[in-house]
């Protein structure tokens, strides 16, 4: 499981505080981030309140983040991540995945199906040392059908994740959208920016 990114964004929390999140990506005239890929494209609305860094930006928007493009860019890679966002008050991140997967979309599959891919999922955690906290369905309001998990786990060196979720299959692909916190616990506050993303994202196969 990835790594966040805690120790490189503390040094750049203050210049966060300064700066206003439209100044940081490139984003089209609709304000969404679309991504496309073989046989299928997606696209969601960044939270205002965020910064979005993607794998198309230019170096100037790592730089405004004292980050280094090469860097995050060949980790998006490694890790299919396609977006990297980070709240305005430092408190969170969030990234948005997307790589081929398993199984029939989730938005036609039964209530049984959706268990079941729960049970999967929630396994898969555990087998991996996570502590799962809650795994369950999440259906986004005119949007697409997700299995959202909560989990935790401790490292051993200090170090730990508190994560929530949000994945959906469609159209042979897994799209995922995490938010990592930096806090001792989630809070309603980043629930709803992390929800925001995943309310507003639509996948579309393509020919």
């Amino acid at each position: 499981m990835m790594k966040k990114l805690l120790a490189m964004l503390l040094a750049m929390l203050l210049a966060l505080c300064l700066l206003t999140p439209a100044a940081l990506a490139e984003i089209d005239e609709d304000g969404d981030l679309a991504v496309s890929m073989p046989g299928v494209s997606f696209f969601f609305t960044p939270p205002e309140d965020a910064f979005v860094l993607g794998r198309e930006m230019s170096a100037s928007a790592y730089n405004a983040l004292g980050l280094s493009q090469r860097e995050i860019v060949a980790w998006m890679e490694e890790c299919d991540v396609y977006a990297l966002l980070i709240d305005a008050a430092g408190t969170c991140e969030m990234h948005v995945l997307a790589y081929e997967g398993w199984g029939g979309d989730y938005d036609d599959m039964s209530e049984y199906g959706l268990e079941r891919e729960c049970g999967s999922i929630r396994y898969s955690y555990t087998d991996q040392g996570y502590d799962v906290l809650a795994c369950d369905v999440y259906a986004a309001p005119e949007g697409h059908t997700f299995v959202r998990t909560e989990a935790t786990i401790d490292f051993g060196d200090g170090t730990g994740d508190y994560l929530v979720e949000y994945l959906t299959v469609r159209g042979g692909y897994v799209v995922s959208v995490y938010l990592f916190t930096y806090e001792e616990t989630i809070t309603p506050e980043q629930t709803l920016l992390v929800e925001s993303i995943v309310d507003s994202l639509w996948i579309t196969p393509v020919q």
